[in-house]
Protein backbone atom coordinates (compact mmCIF):
# COMPACT_ATOMS: atom_id res chain seq x y z
CA UNK A 1 0.00 0.00 0.00
CA UNK A 2 1.39 3.35 -1.05
CA UNK A 3 2.24 5.99 1.55
CA UNK A 4 -0.12 8.98 0.88
CA UNK A 5 1.72 11.29 3.36
CA UNK A 6 3.49 14.33 1.96
CA UNK A 7 7.16 13.93 1.27
CA UNK A 8 8.10 16.29 4.11
CA UNK A 9 6.08 14.26 6.59
CA UNK A 10 7.80 10.99 5.89
CA UNK A 11 10.02 9.60 8.66
CA UNK A 12 13.72 10.07 8.31
CA UNK A 13 15.42 6.76 9.17
CA UNK A 14 18.36 8.69 10.67
CA UNK A 15 16.12 10.49 13.20
CA UNK A 16 13.65 7.74 13.93
CA UNK A 17 14.17 6.49 17.51
CA UNK A 18 15.26 2.88 17.57
CA UNK A 19 15.11 2.34 21.31
CA UNK A 20 12.25 0.72 23.19
CA UNK A 21 8.93 2.51 23.01
CA UNK A 22 7.44 3.74 26.26
CA UNK A 23 3.75 3.67 27.02
CA UNK A 24 3.45 7.35 26.00
CA UNK A 25 4.77 6.48 22.58
CA UNK A 26 8.09 8.34 23.05
CA UNK A 27 11.45 6.76 22.34
CA UNK A 28 13.59 5.99 25.42
CA UNK A 29 16.20 8.64 26.19
CA UNK A 30 19.82 7.45 26.01
CA UNK A 31 21.36 6.66 29.37
CA UNK A 32 24.62 8.44 30.17
CA UNK A 33 27.33 6.19 31.58
CA UNK A 34 31.02 6.40 32.37
CA UNK A 35 33.22 3.44 31.55
CA UNK A 36 34.74 1.92 34.67
CA UNK A 37 38.48 2.25 35.07
CA UNK A 38 40.33 -1.01 34.63
CA UNK A 39 41.39 -2.53 37.91
CA UNK A 40 45.16 -2.61 38.54
CA UNK A 41 46.90 -5.81 37.64
CA UNK A 42 48.04 -6.19 41.28
CA UNK A 43 46.64 -4.73 44.44
CA UNK A 44 50.12 -3.98 45.80
CA UNK A 45 51.25 -2.15 42.64
CA UNK A 46 52.09 1.48 43.53
CA UNK A 47 53.34 2.57 40.11
CA UNK A 48 53.88 1.16 36.66
CA UNK A 49 56.09 -1.88 37.19
CA UNK A 50 56.70 -1.20 40.92
CA UNK A 51 55.12 -3.17 43.75
CA UNK A 52 55.20 -3.12 47.54
CA UNK A 53 57.60 -5.65 49.02
CA UNK A 54 56.21 -8.46 51.14
CA UNK A 55 57.19 -8.92 54.77
CA UNK A 56 58.97 -12.21 54.15
CA UNK A 57 61.32 -10.73 51.57
CA UNK A 58 62.07 -7.76 53.81
CA UNK A 59 62.87 -10.00 56.78
CA UNK A 60 65.18 -12.18 54.67
CA UNK A 61 67.05 -9.13 53.38
CA UNK A 62 67.35 -7.71 56.91
CA UNK A 63 68.71 -10.99 58.31
CA UNK A 64 71.30 -11.04 55.54
CA UNK A 65 72.36 -7.51 56.50
CA UNK A 66 72.56 -8.56 60.14
CA UNK A 67 74.73 -11.48 59.07
CA UNK A 68 77.12 -9.10 57.28
CA UNK A 69 77.23 -6.83 60.32
CA UNK A 70 77.80 -9.87 62.51
CA UNK A 71 81.03 -10.71 60.74
CA UNK A 72 82.14 -7.09 60.99
CA UNK A 73 81.31 -7.14 64.70
CA UNK A 74 83.30 -10.35 65.30
CA UNK A 75 86.33 -8.89 63.52
CA UNK A 76 86.20 -5.63 65.50
CA UNK A 77 85.61 -7.43 68.78
CA UNK A 78 88.60 -9.73 68.32
CA UNK A 79 90.83 -6.83 67.30
CA UNK A 80 89.83 -4.63 70.23
CA UNK A 81 89.95 -7.39 72.84
CA UNK A 82 93.55 -8.13 71.94
CA UNK A 83 94.65 -4.48 72.19
CA UNK A 84 92.28 -2.43 74.40
CA UNK A 85 91.78 -2.81 78.14
CA UNK A 86 88.21 -1.41 78.01
CA UNK A 87 87.14 -3.64 75.11
CA UNK A 88 83.89 -4.65 76.86
CA UNK A 89 82.66 -1.05 76.55
CA UNK A 90 84.44 0.16 73.42
CA UNK A 91 83.67 -2.81 71.20
CA UNK A 92 79.83 -2.78 71.51
CA UNK A 93 79.75 0.99 71.09
CA UNK A 94 81.86 0.92 67.94
CA UNK A 95 79.82 -1.96 66.51
CA UNK A 96 76.51 -0.13 67.13
CA UNK A 97 77.75 3.07 65.51
CA UNK A 98 78.93 1.08 62.50
CA UNK A 99 75.55 -0.67 62.31
CA UNK A 100 73.64 2.62 62.26
CA UNK A 101 76.00 4.03 59.63
CA UNK A 102 75.65 0.86 57.56
CA UNK A 103 71.89 1.33 57.15
CA UNK A 104 71.90 5.13 56.87
CA UNK A 105 74.58 5.29 54.19
CA UNK A 106 72.92 2.45 52.28
CA UNK A 107 69.52 4.15 52.22
CA UNK A 108 70.88 7.52 51.05
CA UNK A 109 73.09 5.90 48.41
CA UNK A 110 72.12 5.91 44.70
CA UNK A 111 70.62 2.43 45.19
CA UNK A 112 68.47 3.45 48.23
CA UNK A 113 69.04 -0.03 49.65
CA UNK A 114 71.35 -2.07 51.83
CA UNK A 115 73.45 -4.87 50.30
CA UNK A 116 70.88 -7.42 51.45
CA UNK A 117 68.02 -5.42 49.97
CA UNK A 118 69.85 -4.91 46.68
CA UNK A 119 69.99 -8.67 46.11
CA UNK A 120 66.19 -8.65 45.80
CA UNK A 121 65.92 -5.32 43.98
CA UNK A 122 64.41 -3.54 47.00
CA UNK A 123 64.44 0.25 47.46
CA UNK A 124 63.56 2.40 50.49
CA UNK A 125 61.77 5.46 49.09
CA UNK A 126 59.45 8.29 50.07
CA UNK A 127 55.92 6.92 50.49
CA UNK A 128 54.36 9.71 48.40
CA UNK A 129 56.80 10.62 45.64
CA UNK A 130 58.61 7.24 45.52
CA UNK A 131 61.84 9.24 45.42
CA UNK A 132 64.95 8.83 47.59
CA UNK A 133 65.01 9.87 51.24
CA UNK A 134 67.51 12.18 52.93
CA UNK A 135 70.02 11.67 55.71
CA UNK A 136 67.69 12.80 58.49
CA UNK A 137 64.90 10.38 57.69
CA UNK A 138 67.37 7.56 57.06
CA UNK A 139 68.93 8.13 60.50
CA UNK A 140 65.55 8.21 62.27
CA UNK A 141 64.44 5.10 60.38
CA UNK A 142 67.58 3.22 61.43
CA UNK A 143 67.09 4.19 65.07
CA UNK A 144 63.41 3.20 64.94
CA UNK A 145 64.42 -0.11 63.42
CA UNK A 146 65.90 -0.99 66.80
CA UNK A 147 69.38 0.46 66.85
CA UNK A 148 68.29 3.10 69.37
CA UNK A 149 67.85 0.32 71.94
CA UNK A 150 71.38 -0.88 71.25
CA UNK A 151 72.69 2.59 72.00
CA UNK A 152 70.62 2.78 75.20
CA UNK A 153 71.90 -0.58 76.40
CA UNK A 154 75.39 0.93 76.77
CA UNK A 155 74.22 4.11 78.49
CA UNK A 156 72.17 2.55 81.30
CA UNK A 157 72.98 -0.26 83.75
CA UNK A 158 70.01 -2.34 82.58
CA UNK A 159 71.42 -3.74 79.36
CA UNK A 160 69.66 -7.11 79.59
CA UNK A 161 66.32 -5.41 80.29
CA UNK A 162 66.79 -3.19 77.24
CA UNK A 163 67.57 -6.30 75.23
CA UNK A 164 64.23 -7.85 76.20
CA UNK A 165 62.42 -4.67 75.22
CA UNK A 166 64.20 -4.77 71.86
CA UNK A 167 63.00 -8.33 71.28
CA UNK A 168 59.33 -7.47 71.88
CA UNK A 169 59.72 -4.23 69.92
CA UNK A 170 61.02 -6.18 66.91
CA UNK A 171 57.95 -8.42 66.97
CA UNK A 172 55.81 -5.30 67.21
CA UNK A 173 57.41 -3.85 64.08
CA UNK A 174 56.80 -7.12 62.29
CA UNK A 175 53.14 -7.16 63.34
CA UNK A 176 52.53 -3.56 62.24
CA UNK A 177 54.02 -4.33 58.84
CA UNK A 178 51.98 -7.49 58.35
CA UNK A 179 48.68 -5.76 59.18
CA UNK A 180 49.26 -2.74 56.93
CA UNK A 181 48.00 -2.89 53.30
CA UNK A 182 51.22 -1.28 52.05
CA UNK A 183 53.35 -3.37 54.41
CA UNK A 184 54.52 -0.27 56.29
CA UNK A 185 55.81 -0.99 59.76
CA UNK A 186 55.83 1.58 62.54
CA UNK A 187 59.27 2.80 61.45
CA UNK A 188 57.98 3.23 57.88
CA UNK A 189 54.91 5.20 58.91
CA UNK A 190 56.76 7.54 61.26
CA UNK A 191 59.36 8.34 58.59
CA UNK A 192 56.88 8.29 55.65
CA UNK A 193 58.85 5.65 53.78
CA UNK A 194 57.91 2.68 51.63
CA UNK A 195 59.85 -0.39 50.51
CA UNK A 196 59.27 -1.23 46.85
CA UNK A 197 60.80 -3.38 44.13
CA UNK A 198 60.38 -3.93 40.38
CA UNK A 199 57.50 -6.27 39.65
CA UNK A 200 59.73 -8.60 37.62
CA UNK A 201 62.64 -8.64 40.09
CA UNK A 202 63.90 -12.15 40.73
CA UNK A 203 64.24 -13.42 44.33
CA UNK A 204 66.97 -15.87 43.29
CA UNK A 205 69.97 -13.67 44.27
CA UNK A 206 68.55 -13.09 47.74
CA UNK A 207 67.81 -16.79 48.17
CA UNK A 208 71.36 -17.66 47.11
CA UNK A 209 72.74 -15.09 49.55
CA UNK A 210 70.72 -16.60 52.40
CA UNK A 211 72.00 -20.09 51.56
CA UNK A 212 75.61 -18.89 51.56
CA UNK A 213 74.99 -17.12 54.88
CA UNK A 214 73.73 -20.36 56.43
CA UNK A 215 76.79 -22.22 55.20
CA UNK A 216 79.06 -19.59 56.73
CA UNK A 217 77.13 -19.70 60.00
CA UNK A 218 77.91 -23.39 60.35
CA UNK A 219 81.53 -22.74 59.37
CA UNK A 220 81.88 -19.70 61.64
CA UNK A 221 83.24 -21.51 64.75
CA UNK A 222 86.06 -23.06 62.76
CA UNK A 223 86.89 -19.77 61.03
CA UNK A 224 86.91 -17.88 64.34
CA UNK A 225 89.20 -20.43 65.94
CA UNK A 226 91.55 -20.27 62.97
CA UNK A 227 91.68 -16.47 62.80
CA UNK A 228 91.35 -15.41 66.44
CA UNK A 229 92.33 -18.47 68.39
CA UNK A 230 95.14 -16.74 70.29
CA UNK A 231 92.94 -13.81 71.27
CA UNK A 232 90.23 -16.16 72.51
CA UNK A 233 92.75 -18.14 74.51
CA UNK A 234 94.06 -14.98 76.15
CA UNK A 235 90.49 -13.92 76.94
CA UNK A 236 89.80 -17.28 78.57
CA UNK A 237 93.25 -17.30 80.24
CA UNK A 238 94.12 -20.58 78.57
CA UNK A 239 97.88 -21.02 78.08
CA UNK A 240 98.95 -21.49 74.48
CA UNK A 241 101.46 -24.07 73.32
CA UNK A 242 104.13 -21.39 72.85
CA UNK A 243 103.73 -20.12 76.43
CA UNK A 244 104.28 -23.55 77.99
CA UNK A 245 107.83 -24.43 79.19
Amino acid sequence: MDDDRPAGAREDPATTPSGPILSAGVGAAPVEWTPARPAPARVDEVADGLVVVGVGTRVAAYLLDVFILGWIAITIDLALRSSAAQANVISPTVITVIGVGYFVLSWISPWSATPGQRLAGLRVVDATSLGPIGFGRALVRALLLGWAFDLLSFAVPYGSFIGMILLFYSFGLLATAMTNPRRQGLHDRLTRTLVIRPKLASPAPLALGCVLALVLVFAAPFIILAVGGDALQRQLNVPTASSQP
